[in-house]
């Protein structure tokens, strides 16, 4: 981490759906993210805070970028369509995550502001419909 960049940082997650529901729409979201890089690069200030991770979720949750200062990234990952619709798998592991990159951050000295995640998604979650269940996953709903 750059020394100037040590005291506030922005943790942003990007929850990405890789289902099999997403198959037609792959390419647009590896699309979107690779301009998402660039709008923010684009931006000097908010990249030197922002520290980018994408979490790619279907039955699991596989981390395809973690915490990355978006001025060092030279390019994002690419997503890929496997499994189901996981709801539930996406939003424990963020629930899990979330403090874990708080503990770390205050462990290295820097301010961490509150994380931010964003969510793509074109399916129902293959658990059930109710969303009672996925709602439980959540932080704030403990």
């Amino acid at each position: 981490m750059k020394e100037s960049n040590r005291g506030h940082l922005l943790p942003i997650y990007v929850l990405a759906d890789e289902s099999g529901s997403m198959y037609e729409h792959i390419d647009d979201l590896n699309d979107g993210l690779r301009s998402l890089h660039q709008a923010l690069l684009g931006e000097p200030m908010a990249a030197a805070k922002v520290r980018f991770s994408v979490l790619g979720f279907s039955d699991d949750v596989i981390e395809r970028l973690h915490q990355v200062d978006l001025r060092s990234a030279n390019e994002f990952p690419k997503l890929h369509t496997r499994g189901s619709t996981s709801y539930a798998a996406a939003f424990e592991d963020l629930a899990n995550r979330i403090p874990s990159t708080s503990r770390t951050s205050r462990a290295r000295a820097t301010k961490c502001t509150g994380p931010q995640s964003s969510s793509s998604a074109t399916a129902f979650p293959t658990e059930g419909r109710t969303g009672r269940r996925h709602c439980a996953a959540s932080p704030t709903a403990r």
